[in-house]
């Protein structure tokens, strides 16, 4: 659409949902056992975004990655 052009009940824009985050975390493999579908966490992103989230644990991965271990 352009400036000044007549708009009849239709869509002009689309705003991108930014909601709910993903956040992926890697830790040591004695924390396997440890977190569990469900727990909670608090998630301080960096200066950038700001602000404090309290995010929920939906995916625990069942492959513990051991490369780059010697």
């Amino acid at each position: 659409m352009s400036p000044g052009e007549y708009v009849e009940n239709q869509r002009i824009l689309k705003v991108a949902q930014s909601d709910p985050h993903n956040v992926e975390l890697i830790l040591p493999s004695d924390k396997y056992r440890v977190i569990k579908v469900g727990m909670k966490a608090k998630v301080i992103p960096e200066k950038l975004m700001g602000g404090q989230h309290i995010a929920v644990v939906t995916i625990v991965d069942r492959v513990i990655d051991y490369r780059g271990r010697e």
